[in-house]
């Protein structure tokens, strides 16, 4: 049993928080995944999308019955006001597939779990079709497993790509467990000459907003017994 579990959907998202924690591998509900564990502090990347995200968390509950689960990770913005490494604890997470919400008490604004990466008009689209303020995959199916085994559930997202950056088509490079091919993007990345600026500009911003993820976890992490979480955070 553990106080908090932190979910990400890539290791990279984690590893500014989990440097020095101690790390193994487990094998929950057939798949072997990486946790770090610091006290009573559990944290793992569980894989990309709303299925993975969905295993993952019956997973993490399965084995560490914790009290919360964060949904931690890179987002991007819907708005123009945020930029690059802000930090958002959503009050509401929406699905957009079949518009079911999850609200909470504190936190601030709107997260959209979408399916697919979608590009700068697509992003004006979805703030519009839902209010929302910024866009991941998996927060929603992380927040309905909460539901459905009675577990506090809690978002915190850093911005990694804001409302005029164009992401590459990154989906076809998702694979089955919700793993990235990393290699089979990098080379598909050096025949698209146009892919390289943009690629080179978000593992930058994906950096920064990893590195300002993990400040926001520490702050929180170390008042957990305080009180809720902080409203906003930017760096």
């Amino acid at each position: 049993m553990c106080r908090v579990a932190i979910l990400t959907a890539l290791p990279m998202e984690l590893q500014p928080l989990v440097k020095g924690w101690a790390r193994s591998v487990r094998r929950m509900n057939d798949r072997d995944y990486t946790v770090y564990e610091t006290q009573e502090v559990v944290a793992m990347a569980g894989g990309m999308g709303a299925e993975a995200a969905r295993r993952a968390t019956e997973a993490i509950i399965q084995t560490f019955a914790p009290h919360e689960i964060i949904s931690a990770g890179l987002c991007g913005a819907l708005v123009p006001e945020l930029k690059v490494a802000e930090v958002l604890w959503p009050r509401v997470v929406m699905n957009s597939r079949d518009g079911t919400r999850q609200d909470r008490s504190g936190g601030y604004g709107v997260l959209l779990s979408h399916p697919a990466v979608v590009d700068c008009e697509g992003k004006k689209l979805l703030a519009t079709q839902y209010g929302a303020q910024i866009v991941d995959m998996e927060a929603s199916a992380v927040a309905r497993g909460c539901s459905w085994r009675v577990v506090d559930f809690r978002a915190v997202k850093s911005v990694s790509d804001d409302l005029q950056f164009s992401l590459p088509p990154m989906d076809r490079f998702v694979g089955s467990e919700g793993e990235f091919k990393t290699f089979a993007f990098v080379l598909t990345t050096l025949v698209h000459p146009t892919w390289w600026l943009p690629v080179i500009q978000l593992g930058l911003n994906s950096a920064r907003a990893a590195r300002s993820l993990a400040e926001a976890l520490r702050v929180y992490l170390s008042n957990v017994e305080a009180g809720p979480a902080p409203t906003t955070e930017a760096t």
